[in-house]
């Protein structure tokens, strides 16, 4: 048998034309525009929960605030309430309706006639 016999000659590899070079840049450039649209997605994903949380806590503020108001609001209501359960509440309450007191004479107010119309004019 005979044994292979050995050679200096090397292997070139043939340079890629124009096109095929062109080809694979576009390839290249379209697999990191995917690979940068997925890490915005991501970026998008990883980020909505912090706007989340900023918009919850500025509904919560805002929530307590309406409250603050409410609570003084009521408080006001009901020192109002006691003191229209009192004599003299009822008793300004009734003024402002219109009643009066017993020994007291209503009186009403005319309105002045209107002044009578220039003439020469």
């Amino acid at each position: 048998m005979s044994e292979p016999v050995a050679t200096n000659r090397r292997r070139t590899r043939k340079k890629p034309g124009f096109w095929e070079n062109a080809v694979g840049t576009l390839a290249k450039l379209c697999l990191w525009a995917i690979v940068a649209v997925i890490l915005v997605a991501f970026a998008e994903k990883i980020w909505q929960p912090v706007g989340l949380k900023k918009d919850l806590e500025a509904n919560l503020a805002a929530s307590r605030a309406e409250k603050a108001r409410y609570l003084q609001e009521n408080a006001a209501l009901r020192r109002r309430i006691q003191y229209l359960q009192t004599d003299e509440g009822v008793r300004s309450q009734a003024r402002k309706l219109g009643y009066i007191n017993g020994n007291e004479v209503p009186l009403r107010a005319q309105e002045p006639p209107p002044p009578p119309p220039a003439q020469g004019d």
